[in-house]
């Protein structure tokens, strides 16, 4: 077995002030469940870990599917529902007093609300919010620090997945556009950094950078985690073999796609679908 140590460089951002953890809750088996419009004092996140449903966010409304993240800052308008064939499955939460450097204070984003998918983030994501609902829920000695420290880690992820998904995307170079509209529309199909590079006529080496600084992540690890989020979805939502999930998804060796899923999610796609049976 390998012996290796990863030190840690200390931090250059601004440090996050720690919010304050108001509640967390738990959506499920509700398939008429609907909420009026309304508003909060705080910042609210909704987690869609299973079903289906429609969130109305200042009037403009959102198709809810596993894996998708909302965040609504506070003032913000809001009102969900539940699909009633395929009730949602919502882990929520609320915080408040928290500041992150260059953003209003207690908002995630400059925007009222953000709806992201969690693409490759989506079993981290899962992990952390079951364990805090666990934690808040049991009041075991000592769940309040155990619950900081997991609302801490959620914020800086949610941090993360709003950098790799920006808003506008007219805010991208039309190349940049480009590149990732072509990832989008054919992320099952057999990809390369020299196959897009032709497809796009870009020189991979400027567009692995130009891709890079517009997103945050490379065009390939941008294709990986497009491919995860749908495996993730086909493993969660049919019964597909691996087999087929993996020619799915443009992975015509599933040993490689189990490969990199477990790299990804820590977990095999088989022990993924069984924990989300």
């Amino acid at each position: 077995m390998a012996h290796e140590h990863f030190y840690v460089k200390r931090s250059e951002r601004e440090s996050l002030v720690q919010p304050e953890l108001i509640y967390t809750g738990l959506l499920e088996d509700a398939p008429n469940w609907f909420n009026i419009q309304h508003s909060h004092d705080f910042c609210e996140i909704l987690y869609v870990a299973g079903g289906a449903g429609e969130a109305i966010l200042e009037g403009k409304k959102f198709r809810l599917a596993p894996g998708d993240l909302v965040v609504v800052n506070p003032g913000t308008l809001h009102e969900e529902r539940s699909d009633a064939k395929a009730p949602l499955r919502l882990i929520f939460l609320a915080i408040r007093d928290f500041a992150v450097p260059g953003l209003p204070a207690g908002c995630l984003s400059q925007e009222k609300y953000r709806v992201l998918s969690c693409g490759e983030y989506r079993y981290k994501m899962d992990i952390y919010l079951r364990e805090l609902l666990q934690e808040t829920s049991s009041q075991i000695e000592f769940y309040q620090e155990i619950s900081q420290g997991l609302v801490s880690a959620l914020l800086v992820l949610v941090m993360r997945l709003i950098r790799i998904n920006p808003e506008d995307e007219a805010a991208l170079s039309q190349e940049c556009q480009k590149i990732k509209e072509y990832l989008d529309q054919n992320f099952t199909s057999p990809i390369t950094l020299d196959s897009l590079s032709e497809t796009v006529y870009i020189s991979k080496h400027y567009l692995s950078h130009l891709f890079k600084e517009q997103t945050g992540v490379s065009p390939i690890k941008y294709l990986t985690s497009k491919r995860m989020e749908k495996a993730c979805e086909l493993l969660s939502e049919t019964e597909l073999p691996v087999s087929e999930v993996s020619k799915a998804v443009g992975y015509e060796n599933p040993l490689y796609f189990s490969q990199v899923f477990k790299r990804i999610y820590g977990i095999s796609p088989v022990k993924y679908r069984m924990g989300r049976a």
